[in-house]
């Protein structure tokens, strides 16, 4: 086990650099790579982590070493999953898990060793999770020691599949142009119910040995971990079926297991019948009689219950092409993707560009029951008004948030842009004292959304620090609102708040979070002496995080590295990462101090009319005296 105690950081001068290369990468390098995936899987997944795993930048290399030693000698031990419940519609849960990033890391290391030979021999019906054309993807990295984890663009850069936004429209476009075409008479349309939740393990490892039995060593492994991730039963017995939704690889391995269905498929394709697209376990079949459309989704029922897997019945139906048509298109969403595609580049006009988003608005709001295509064009609208920076969905984001609970991530970031509205403000404060029967989903992202308030809320404050404090509420959803209370605690939080948070008795990460509460009102001598203590704690992912705040204190490199990060003083970053500030204020190097003072003019200036971050600024500037 690699064990985190408080050593000395060695650093380098030499800057990042991605470069094309045709020979094979080092195992060094291979793993780098998995590791920068596996954290931009994660950033976009259902329960992003607050603080962007930037403790793992300390001695990142050690611990990936560790990684090659146990791939190496294939012994490599997962850890277990946390169990993170979502919402599924206004009252009921479905099953989730929050995975570790050093198991995901493990896992995008071996995919890469076969997965490009499998994306191969997928036929072109199945549009989803598809690798990118290049499957070569080599990369020559020059790192700088205190710096691992990318930029998310670089990250972009690196990754191995293509990401949905670019295969789902073309997906629904070439299947809605075959509809159009006047080829076909009907469509056999059918769903699965619960498809990642009911994968056979032990199929789907059979299935990738078949395809690709020159690397049955990395299969095994890849399936171990995911048999150490699946769901137990009441007596702890571990249920061999299931895949983490949210996870990218998920996605990429689930193509395989209907490996029947896609032969099935392709067989009659060719005969010339029919014509089929696949986009994971959503099925349109495209044929000339209704008859030969009943026969091939009763066909395909017989084959998913072989697999353990069931049709949605309410999704499972013959369609005339017409019907197909108006059951895919969805004009309202389409024409909002485009006012976001539009408003990305350069010379757009913002208000011309908000006048097309109101009249698109005025077809939703107009259409009072909220089917899944309205909801569909509702969560884009949000998404766009975000973009464009409007108040448009003010007066209606607190009834969705409870409307839909399964949306509160991105309904939630609307909401932070706006919170100083007094309707955003009014609605999510009360929701925020009438919590008691939100989801813990909801509840992690209502938190944030407090974190771009311009003045104090003493009955804001209060609720966060007893959700902080909850031991009844769930980890995540407790470190999401330490998080917000560092932002909202300034001259208010008091030492024992934070001694309760890091009592040995809270779960790891809830201590890994409270590290970051110490500046607010501790004296540096003080400061100095929780870190060491911490970092030689038992428990790694708390001696990591004290380990990262020490480096931020003591090294040069490291302190400079992170203040790039606030170079463009995003005001969701900035409230996000503040707390970096603070322990790089405690670093004495002198042009550390130089950089940092800048720092300090420039968001004092931008966020002038901010009582709270000006607080902030004061605190920084009592601790560097």
């Amino acid at each position: 086990m690699l064990r985190f105690g408080r050593l000395q950081l060695v650093s380098t001068s030499r800057t990042i650099k991605i470069m094309p290369q045709k020979k094979r990468m080092n195992e060094r390098t291979q793993m780098f790579l998995a590791f920068q995936r596996a954290t931009l899987d994660l950033e976009s997944s259902f329960a992003p982590d607050p603080f962007k795993h930037c403790d793992y930048e300390y001695q990142l290399d050690d611990t990936l070493k560790v990684i090659r030693y146990h791939l190496k000698e294939g012994e490599y031990r997962s850890r277990r999953v946390e169990n993170f419940d979502l919402p599924k519609g206004e009252f009921a849960i479905r099953p989730g898990v929050i995975v570790d990033i050093l198991d995901l890391t493990f896992i995008n290391r071996l995919l890469v060793d076969f997965i490009f030979k499998l994306d191969r021999k997928l036929p072109a019906g199945v549009t989803a999770y598809r690798l990118k054309k290049d499957p070569e993807l080599q990369f020559r990295i020059l790192q700088e020691a205190t710096y691992f984890i990318l930029p998310k663009y670089k990250r972009v850069k690196i990754r191995i599949e293509e990401p949905w936004y670019n295969l789902w429209p073309a997906y629904r476009k070439e299947l809605i142009s075959d509809l159009k075409s006047g080829k076909y008479s009907f469509v056999a349309k059918t769903d699965i119910t619960a498809y990642f939740e009911d994968i056979n393990h032990i199929t789907l490892a059979e299935i990738l040995k078949k395809k690709a039995s020159s690397n049955i060593n990395s299969i095994n492994m890849v399936m171990e971990v995911y048999g150490d991730w699946a769901l137990r039963d009441p007596t702890n017995v571990r249920q061999r079926r299931g895949l983490p939704q949210g996870s990218i690889i998920s996605g990429v391995l689930s193509n395989y297991y209907l490996d029947i269905i896609d032969t099935y498929l392709e067989n009659e394709k060719k005969k010339g019948q029919i014509k089929w697209y696949r986009y994971c376990d959503d099925i349109h079949v495209l044929s000339k009689t209704r008859q030969q459309a009943i026969a091939i989704l009763l066909k395909i029922g017989s084959m998913l219950r072989q697999l353990g897997l069931n049709q949605n019945a309410e999704k499972t139906k013959p369609l005339t092409t017409e019907e197909a048509i108006a059951d895919i298109q969805n004009e309202c969403a389409d024409n909002i993707s485009e006012i976001i595609d539009v408003s990305q580049k350069r010379g757009s006009d913002r208000s011309i560009l908000i006048g097309r988003l109101r009249n698109e608005y005025k077809k939703i709001s107009r259409r009072k029951p909220l089917t899944d295509k309205v909801e569909v064009a509702l969560i884009r609208a949000y998404f766009a008004s975000r973009i464009l920076d409007t108040a448009l969905l003010t007066n209606r984001v607190g009834n969705d948030f409870i409307k839909l609970p399964m949306r509160s991530k991105p309904i939630c970031s609307y909401a932070r842009q706006f919170i100083n509205y007094k309707p955003v403000l009014r609605a999510f404060s009360y929701h925020l004292k009438e919590r008691a029967l939100l989801h813990n989903y909801q509840l992690a992202f209502l938190v944030t959304a407090f974190r771009n308030l311009r003045k104090k809320d003493i009955d804001v404050f209060r609720n966060i620090k007893n959700i902080a404090g909850d031991k009844g509420r769930h980890w995540y959803v407790r470190v999401q609102a330490t998080n917000t209370l560092f932002y909202l605690g300034v001259n208010l939080l008091k030492h024992n708040h934070i001694n309760k948070l890091l009592h040995k008795s809270n779960q790891r990460f809830i201590r890994r979070a409270a590290l970051i509460l110490l500046p607010l009102c501790c004296s540096p001598e003080l400061i100095n002496e929780q870190l060491n203590i911490a970092a030689k704690d038992l428990n790694i992912a708390v001696s990591r995080m004290a380990n990262f705040l020490l480096s931020l204190i003591t090294s040069k490199d490291f302190a400079a590295n992170h203040l790039k990060k606030f170079k463009g003083l995003n005001s969701t970053f900035l409230a996000d990462q503040l707390w970096r500030l603070y322990f790089i204020s405690l670093n004495n190097n002198p042009d550390v101090r130089t950089s940092f003072r800048a720092l300090m003019k420039r968001i004092k200036k931008k966020y002038y009319n901010y009582p709270i971050l000006n607080e902030h600024i004061n605190r920084l500037q009592e601790l560097t005296k």
